[in-house]
């Protein structure tokens, strides 16, 4: 959008050089001017914006306006006159409003959040390109172990420090992750922070030291902010209650489907797992996840039923794995578990789509991406009832009531012996519904109407 001060003129959606232009051509026949005025009033009382007195008084001031500019012109000359107005039009829109998108999260992780933050901004790039800096830290520790790890993990901290002196000053910054560098909470500079849940900020003992330090800003990070973003109605609800925040500075921003979920391309396959009779959990392997009750799910099936079936894990990073691995140890059908880690995503539809049921027990979540890829390929999602997971219900999701092995045995065993697939309306639904084009549409609303 470009403004054309002098005419109170929007354009939208051209080049800059074409609306110079129109902004000259608009007022170069001065001699019309006050003819053309009268017209433009006569029109808004027709249509009745304003009255007619109102009319009278508006032509009066425009009319003095351009007699009194006529006479300076003459007096300095057209060539300078043109020069000044050419300023003013191009201080005006040089003030428009730029986004300054942080990718720093592609260098923590590949989880959920990573996902949200890679999409939003691939979308965003396609519909405000011009109008977005992408801020792209060098540093990165995925796929380094140990010492290593923490170093990269803290430089890429300290490079993220330097955000603040990109743009300027009535520029807005994205995080797509609640990380914020200090440099911008002591700033004066706008920020739309994301916040996908805030179970590691409820159970701090089931998390990293480096994860307790950042949720103990989090208060501050969100009073700063100038909108908080999150993914659910859950997650709104649980940062209005916890960190007291108003619900008018929230918008939702919901998870989307990858195009490979949605298009009917050839799906790659895993070639290990190719006419194999699994059970799938696609996430980080941590404790929220409740993986070690999948593990008693697993051996119980396995022990009543099924003597040919595999549990196929898969997703981001993973940590406090102590017991959970100790679980995997100790199963008597440990051989007949496979973690795959992290999968390219030109692979995870197949595996969706060839699974009997994706077993999904977390604890909490504040989306859930991996229920959502699931339905999508028309595979079983089973889920607890609890936080935002639940709401998947209406698209297919089968939701246990409680936390018990057999239960979720039995529901299991029914969906693996009756083949059940998802209804292909539903299937649809989910795939019409969760759009990260959407998403990136809000977050633009947000930015350049809301503010």
């Amino acid at each position: 959008m470009v403004k054309s001060k002098k005419n109170n003129f929007i354009f939208y959606h051209i080049p800059f050089d074409i609306a110079c232009f129109l902004h000259g051509g608009i007022s170069s026949d001065r001699n019309n001017y006050p003819k053309a005025l009268k017209e433009q009033y006569q029109a808004l009382v027709k249509n009745q914006f304003i009255t007619d007195n109102e009319a009278k008084s508006l032509y009066k001031k425009a009319a003095l306006k351009f007699q009194l500019k006529n006479y300076i012109r003459k007096i300095v000359g057209p060539s300078v006159s043109n020069r000044i107005s050419l300023m003013k039009f191009q201080k005006l829109n040089s003030t428009h409003t730029k986004l300054i998108y942080d990718m720093s999260i592609q260098g923590a992780t590949r989880a959920g959040v990573y996902v949200f933050a890679f999409h939003i901004h691939e979308e965003l790039e396609k519909s405000i390109g011009n109008k977005m800096i992408t801020f792209k830290n060098v540093f990165s520790s995925i796929g380094k172990e140990s010492l290593w790890r923490k170093i990269n993990s803290f430089l890429r901290l300290i490079v993220m420090e330097f955000i603040v002196f990109y743009g300027k000053k009535n520029d807005i910054f994205f995080f797509p992750a609640p990380e914020v560098p200090f440099s911008i909470l002591l700033s004066k500079r706008k920020y739309i922070v994301t916040i996908h849940d805030l179970y590691s900020w409820k159970n701090s003992n089931k998390t990293t030291v480096f994860a307790r330090f950042k949720n103990k800003l989090l208060p501050l990070i969100v009073q700063k902010a100038m909108y908080v973003a999150t993914v659910s109605q859950f997650s709104k609800e649980e940062i209005i209650k916890y960190l007291n925040v108003k619900a008018s500075d929230i918008v939702i921003l919901p998870n989307g489907l990858d195009r490979r979920y949605t298009m009917n391309d050839d799906k790659h396959v895993i070639s290990g797992l190719k006419n194999k009779k699994y059970i799938l959990n696609v996430g980080s392997l941590e404790p929220r996840k409740n993986i070690e009750f999948l593990i008693d799910i697993f051996d119980l099936l396995k022990d009543k039923y099924y003597k040919d079936l595999k549990l196929v894990l898969t997703g981001g990073e993973s940590w406090c794995t102590t017991n959970i691995l100790h679980k995997i140890n100790m199963s008597s059908y440990k051989k007949d578990i496979i973690i795959l880690g992290n999968v390219e995503l030109e692979a995870l539809p197949w595996l969706y789509e060839q699974a009997q049921v994706m077993v999904f027990p977390s604890k909490e979540e504040g989306f859930g991406i991996p229920i959502i890829e699931s339905l999508s390929q028309g595979t079983p999602a089973l889920v607890q009832n609890n936080s935002a997971v639940k709401n998947f219900k209406e698209f297919g999701a089968i939701v246990m009531e409680d936390y018990d092995v057999l239960s979720w045995v039995n529901t299991i065993h029914e969906i693996i012996d009756n083949e059940v697939r998802i209804d292909k309306d539903l299937v649809f639904k989910v795939k019409e519904h969760f759009n990260w084009e959407k998403s990136a549409k809000v977050l633009v609303e947000t930015i350049w109407t809301r503010k």
